[in-house]
């Protein structure tokens, strides 16, 4: 075994103790032993499993209440992070370095802590994780009942959230966080991040976490009490209920888990109804559900969400949220009738100008992705076709949404096939490996089956039996998503 492997091993070991037993001396003897090894590796084979110790190490200090050894193991993690230029590694050093500073009942290094979270974030363009960084610290506030506090992060976190109306509040002229992406019959997913595959699990736990705090807090106070404070703090939990339910939607989307995206969605929809908020929610749930309803196969139901999204949109919500989702929502009707069942060049070709005269500079990179993936369907040639597509492929390196650069190989695969370009096989075999790897069931279905099909037809009769057996548990996945019911009547159009 390897010093890799042990420091792999260690890791697990000292996360099943710390999590599932409390043995906290136990798991923290096995954190340490394991920092130790993963810390005489050299180069940066080892470096993901070392900041993962580290933060284990700094949870397991915390639960032990030994804020010193804390403070020092953050520092030293931070400087890691920051010198191999880690982003989110750092994000996730500063919130735990934030909680550290709550914990030791020091509330002003918690809010300076996280609004240097906040500053880089935003430096970066990584507009949710700065929302993030306001949430919690939102969160902290009102844990001290500290009202005015929270009012502050509430009215920062409310231009982005397209509910000035809800709040009563002046529309603000901040930028909102850049929207979802698009991809064929494969619809885009929220979380707008640098291509780590780890970050949709990561997002899924933490809101997950969040989610509980909220219901905990309903479940615990006595929101009949008319004193303003009491319904300010019930505003921002339902406000903060709604964004994490409608993000968690978005993660389970990009996860190709169409079960539990749905059942998020319906949670949401209830939610917004028993709250009064349907009215300022409807055309996001909307966009969410069509995108549910075009990964899962179902077109039909999926362009008529896309039309309540788009007469909702920009009717009472003239932000810049509310004007990107339409973007989104016109993107992704064109990609329904780029496909066979609902075919019609002439439509997508009018949507594809619709939302080509929408753009503007601050246009998400998911977006433009998205356009260039029309253009390639709508460009007469061979040649103007890849072009689009080999610009696609650039700026979807860059994205989370895995969904897109799947998809994008897919298409630049089957664009070399009509040459009969070696590069063909190529492109389809990494948008196969891509797509098992990211869980894009449904991509991976079409990348496999077209890689079959091209083997056949070039005699590699074993490829092609290799091949049919990689796919058959793919397609068994996907026919089983297919074959779901549509969402329950809660999600009626009233």
């Amino acid at each position: 075994m390897t010093q890799l492997d042990k420091a792999k091993s260690g890791l697990r070991l000292a996360q099943i103790l710390f999590e599932e037993t409390e043995s906290l001396e136990r798991s923290e003897e096995e954190v340490n032993k394991a920092v130790i090894i993963a810390d005489s590796i050299q180069g940066s084979s080892a470096l993901d499993i070392q900041l993962r110790l580290y933060e284990l190490q700094i949870q397991i200090q915390m639960e032990m209440k030994k804020f010193r050894l804390a403070k020092n193991t953050l520092r030293i993690a931070s400087s890691i992070a920051a010198k191999q230029e880690l982003h989110w590694w750092t994000y996730q050093f500063c919130l735990l370095k934030a909680r550290m500073f709550f914990l030791v009942n020091d509330f002003a290094g918690s809010l300076t802590t996280l609004n240097q979270g906040a500053t880089l974030a935003s430096k970066r363009g990584d507009f949710d994780l700065k929302m993030a960084f306001w949430i919690v610290a939102g969160q902290y506030s009102l844990m001290l009942s500290n009202w005015d506090q929270a009012n502050v992060y509430l009215q920062k976190l409310t231009p982005h959230m397209g509910l000035d109306e809800a709040l009563g509040l002046a529309a603000s002229t901040t930028t909102a966080p850049p929207l979802k992406e698009s991809s064929s019959t494969v619809p885009p997913s929220m979380p707008q991040q640098p291509a780590d595959m780890t970050q949709p699990m990561k997002s899924q736990q933490f809101l997950i976490e969040g989610i509980k705090v909220v219901d905990r807090e309903f479940s615990v106070n006595d929101y009949a009490s008319s004193t303003i404070y009491v319904r300010r703090n019930q505003r921002w939990f339902s406000l903060l209920m709604m964004s994490m339910l409608l993000h968690l939607a978005d993660v389970l989307l990009l996860k190709f888990d169409l079960v539990s995206a749905e059942e998020t969605i319906l949670k949401a929809t209830y939610w917004s109804k028993v709250c009064g908020m349907w009215d300022v929610f409807k055309w996001r749930i909307s966009l969410s559900i069509g995108m549910t309803m075009q990964l899962g196969g179902r077109l039909e139901e999926a362009l008529e969400w896309y039309g309540i999204c788009l007469s909702h949109s920009e009717g009472n919500h003239k932000d810049p949220e509310g004007y990107e989702a339409k973007t989104l929502a016109i993107i992704n009707t064109a990609l329904v009738h780029c496909g066979e069942r609902f075919f019609n060049l002439q439509k997508v070709k009018e949507l594809q100008l619709e939302a080509k005269a929408r753009h503007t500079s601050s246009m998400s990179t998911n977006l433009l992705c998205a356009l260039h993936i029309l253009d390639s369907w709508t460009k007469e040639g061979v040649i103007p076709a890849r072009q689009h597509l080999q610009e696609a492929l650039k700026l979807s390196s860059t994205l989370v949404n895995t969904q897109l650069r799947s998809l994008t190989l897919l298409l630049l695969g089957n664009v070399y096939l009509q040459t009969h370009d070696e590069q063909a096989e190529k492109m389809l075999i990494a948008g196969f490996m891509h797509a098992v790897k990211t869980g894009n069931q449904v991509i991976a279905a079409a990348t496999g089956s077209c890689l079959k099909d091209l083997y056949l037809a070039t005699s590699q009769g074993i490829k092609a039996s290799q091949q049919t057996k990689q796919n058959i548990p793919i397609l068994e996945t996907v026919d089983k998503v297919f074959q779901l019911q549509p969402m329950a009547p809660l999600l009626s159009q009233e």
